[in-house]
């Protein structure tokens, strides 16, 4: 099985810099043949990605080698990427990319001329970063952090143009001005009447916040929040449909931390059912005509991936299945159609002598959460991790994540054929 991966220089016309002819100004390409994983699970696993359509692997900076595809978003023919890179002076800053479906190509009307957006929304000397996007007819919507002198990290949710990626409007939320703390968006969904953000900030101690904004303009249309310990807790995802929000995230108590579920109307974000969980942190969620699934890490007595589905109107549990023998191994994100659940996450790769992490992917039926078949993939010698996921309504599976190597993190996205 040979993979493509891909070299180029980015212009960052934000910071009026150029490229550096070290790096090379054309993109060139590289084929390689990686190493064949090791079989490790019962059948149905497929080893491999051997069902791999395209694979893009960007060493976006030789020297600092910083970067991630965080998250993943379809809108008609074309694939919206975000996460971070390192080009903020070698700090990590904000990058979205726009990509054909069919091949993985950029789009060189976005961004300017190459295909991408780059921004350095904080002061020089911190990192910054997206964790989530969400995209409809009206714009792409990415949420993340930024900082200025003296403040800690806080949300940063920006609307960008479909076509060439130009900011339409910004809207920070940093509650603790002044103080050392981050205040960190963690997922975001969008419908025809608003932009649903949540995550987690800071009053007194770490707690849930969900917000709707504005399509048009960014402005906060209603807030909640909810301190469920008096520890740490955070949201983590957000999903939404024609009967409500759907929120997931982890809240603390007795010395561990649990999984808690809700359910909110989005007219006003008061809240319709709420369901604590196992043991553990969840990562992600989706929701479907069938019902809620979340997917994330057990803590105890669990310690593995887990996946259940809930119901959509009560929030009950209607099943959950487990899969991994070790703390590492986690669940990151999932989609869903008529067909079946995806999920995409990490396991523990025993190709190398030092055990790393490598990509999983698996489809489970949405009836009983039995696992219809799954493919593992290690791309390099060290920690190799999926983000995000997403499915298109024919045949394709969208990956967003980094792969490993000895300098550092690459950008990777892949496209999968359903079966």
């Amino acid at each position: 099985m040979k993979k493509k991966i891909f070299s180029f220089c980015i212009v960052v016309s934000i910071l009026a810099g150029a490229c550096n002819s070290e790096y090379g100004t054309e993109l060139s390409e590289q084929t390689i043949t990686p190493p064949d994983p090791i079989l490790q699970y019962d059948p149905p696993v497929r080893a491999g990605f051997k069902t791999v359509a395209w694979s893009m692997v960007n060493d976006i900076d030789a020297h600092e080698r910083a970067a991630a595809a965080i998250a993943i978003a379809l809108y008609r023919d074309a694939i919206y990427i975000a996460g971070y890179d390192s080009h903020c002076s070698g700090k990590k800053g904000w990058r979205v990319e726009k990509r054909n479906m069919g091949d993985g190509s950029l789009d060189l009307a976005f961004g300017g001329g190459d295909g991408v957006v780059q921004s350095c929304p904080g002061a020089w000397w911190v990192d910054t970063w997206i964790n989530a996007v969400a995209v409809n007819e009206t714009g792409i919507y990415v949420a993340g952090v930024d900082t200025s002198p003296w403040e800690g990290y806080g949300w940063r949710v920006e609307k960008l143009d479909l076509t060439d990626g130009g900011s339409i409007w910004t809207h920070r939320y940093n509650p603790d001005t002044g103080q050392a703390y981050t205040d960190e968006p963690k997922g975001v969904s969008v419908d025809g009447t608003g932009v649903y953000v949540a995550g987690y900030d800071h009053y007194g101690n770490r707690r849930w916040h969900m917000r709707k904004l504005d399509v048009n303009n960014g402005a906060t249309i209603w807030e909640r929040s909810g301190d469920h310990s008096n520890s740490s807790d955070q949201a983590t995802a957000v999903s939404v449909d024609e009967t409500g929000m759907y929120v997931v995230g982890w809240i603390s108590r007795n010395g561990t931390t649990e999984w808690r579920v809700e359910k909110r109307d989005v007219k006003n974000g008061d809240l319709l059912w709420e369901k604590d969980g196992v043991s553990g942190y969840p990562s992600a969620m989706t929701v479907d005509t069938e019902g809620v699934y979340v997917t994330g890490r057990g803590y105890s007595p669990e310690r593995k991936w887990i996946i259940e589905k809930r119901n959509k109107y009560t929030g009950d549990v209607v099943w959950e299945n487990y899969f991994g023998d070790t703390p590492d191994s986690i669940g990151r994100s999932m989609t869903a159609d008529g067909d079946g659940v995806y999920i995409a996450g990490s396991d523990i790769s025993h190709n190398t002598a030092t055990p790393s992490m490598q990509w999983r992917v698996e489809k489970r039926s949405p009836a009983d959460g039995s696992t219809l078949w799954a493919e593992t993939a290690d791309f390099s010698s060290g920690d190799d991790t999926v983000y995000s996921m997403v499915i298109d309504d024919d045949i394709g599976i969208y990956f967003a994540g980094e792969s490993d190597d000895s300098h550092g993190s690459l950008w990777r996205v892949e496209k999968l054929f359903k079966e």
